[in-house]
């Protein structure tokens, strides 16, 4: 069981619970659903910005492997080295299969991107922030060079990424978007 949190700061909820040590917590299933059957796609472009690739990470495991037909693409924009140790292993076993391409943008402090190449990831690494027109393109050239079926585009993240895709997506009336957000 890998449990991802982000300390959201001083007097926070998740704040409380880290510096409480907390080594038990109630776990139980997905409770929402996306806003779209992703079952209907033929392709499947996911994007997340840090803790965000939370949902993200859960839909490619419980899809990738019962889909070998549906391409996917993850596209996770990251400035904290830690999410990607705390998920290697996941990454390491969804970029093995052959309709799953990876790409990491690190946006972090340059110093540590060597520690970056260190990650034994089989992913694309990028040193700057997405470009969501490009990696829109991008994602349906690799599902054939446009579509070839219907693509869905799922995005969790912060606020401007969040925007910055529902901006790139209106553009292509071909793509269908769904939006998750942790803000309240």
């Amino acid at each position: 069981l890998v449990l991802c949190m982000k300390n959201m700061g001083p007097g926070t909820s998740t704040d409380k619970i880290i510096r409480s040590g907390a080594s038990h917590f109630r776990v139980s299933e997905p409770l929402g659903n996306p806003s779209i059957d992703l079952n209907a796609y033929d392709n499947i472009i996911l994007v997340g910005g840090g803790v965000g690739i939370t949902p993200l990470i859960g839909c490619l495991n419980n899809m990738a492997y019962a889909r070998p037909n549906t391409t996917f693409h993850l596209a996770w924009s990251i400035r904290d080295l830690c999410l990607v140790g705390m998920l290697s292993e996941e990454i390491t076993e969804l970029s093995g299969l052959g309709n799953v391409t990876l790409t990491i943008y690190y946006t972090g402090k340059e110093e540590t991107a060597r520690e970056m190449r260190a990650f034994p990831l089989n992913v694309q690494l990028e040193y700057a922030r997405p470009n969501m027109a490009a990696v829109l393109s991008g994602s349906q050239a690799m599902a054939g060079g446009g579509p070839s079926g219907p693509t869905a585009v799922f995005v969790c993240g912060p606020k401007g990424l969040v925007d910055s895709v529902t901006t790139a997506a209106s553009s292509r009336p071909f793509l269908t978007l769904h939006v998750e957000t942790f803000e309240l």
